[in-house]
């Protein structure tokens, strides 16, 4: 994969992933599954959004033909669930086209749906002036008794 940063399959295909991909009975299973795994994580950290978006086009444009792909694609696709600038590219997302790949489009509008728009505000506390205290102290005492 010539994305500029080449990714460990290792780091990729982890047991999660393979088995969130194999036993998969819905496009919700494999997102929710591989949104928690160390794999869609590993991508986030590893690929900026256009790139992989690039990696999802590569893999989609050719047919699978082994399972590794297709763990790759779904790893590569569920990651887009934990970026914030997803929504940006919304457009060329949809205009991509996934061919065979069962649930690409479906697990692509749930990322869409669950998006939200962050933003940020800042919030200036004013330190606050202690005008007096006071201090309590209670004590419990009780026999523990054990059968015996």
């Amino acid at each position: 994969m010539e994305t500029g940063t080449s990714l460990q399959n290792e780091f990729i295909e982890t047991p999660t992933a393979k088995e969130a991909v194999l036993f998969a009975n819905s496009p919700s299973y494999i997102l929710n599954r591989l949104r928690k795994d160390s794999s869609a994580l590993y991508v986030t950290r590893t690929l900026n959004t256009t790139q992989t978006i690039e990696a999802i086009q590569k893999l989609a444009d050719s047919p699978v033909t082994d399972i590794h792909e297709l763990v790759k694609f779904y790893v590569l696709l569920s990651s887009l669930a934990l970026r914030d600038d997803t929504n940006q590219f919304r457009e060329q997302l949809r205009a991509l086209n996934f061919g065979q790949i069962q649930w690409a489009s479906e697990i692509l509008e749930i990322i869409f749906q669950d998006s939200t728009p962050t933003s940020f505000s800042t919030l200036t506390i004013e330190p606050q002036r202690n005008i007096g205290s006071s201090a309590s102290t209670s004590t419990t005492t009780g026999i523990i008794s054990v059968g015996g």
